[in-house]
């Protein structure tokens, strides 16, 4: 049974590497297995020593934890409902290390992330954390980006502000 990561941050971008895994599962013999992440940014050492003891991180992270869990519900109740089991997990870090990281604990076979859809001068100065996961990935990586069709909505949406 293949294993995919799908990282999942709650945008748009992230459940449609989940749909990708749906639809790509009703071509398989055998249905894939699925771990969803979420990473949530560490706590900075500042806070750590405003709060007082280092021992007090697990008190500060359950806000992020619930927060994490609760973004994890959506695409866990999609892949659900598609008959895909999913193991869900929440990490404290940097995104793309963590990400890589757990692709490679938990024996998956591929990465299967949203592109944010930077243009190419924002991912210059940016950064993208699928650019940074495609370098530090012990597996493949697969980014579902946006359809050509979303991207017009989008256009016609933003530039109906102007």
């Amino acid at each position: 049974m293949p294993r995919y990561l799908i990282p999942i941050d709650g945008s748009d971008n992230a459940l449609r590497a989940v749909e990708y895994v749906i639809a790509f599962a009703r071509e398989m013999r055998e249905g894939p297995d699925v771990v969803l992440l979420n990473v949530q940014p560490a706590i900075p050492a500042k806070g750590l020593l405003l709060e007082g003891r280092l021992s007090e991180i697990h008190r500060l992270e359950a806000p992020l934890r619930e927060h994490a869990a609760a973004l994890l519900e959506p695409p866990a109740a999609t892949l659900k409902r598609a008959g895909i089991p999913a193991q869900r997990l929440v990490e404290i870090g940097e995104a793309a290390p963590a990400i890589a990281r757990i692709a490679g604990s938990h024996h998956c076979d591929q990465v299967v992330i949203g592109a944010r859809g930077l243009t190419a001068i924002d991912s210059v100065i940016l950064g993208s954390v699928s650019t940074r996961v495609i370098h530090l990935s012990p597996v493949p990586v697969v980014i579902v980006k946006r359809s050509e069709e979303q991207d017009r909505k989008s256009t016609r949406l933003n530039s109906s502000h102007l």
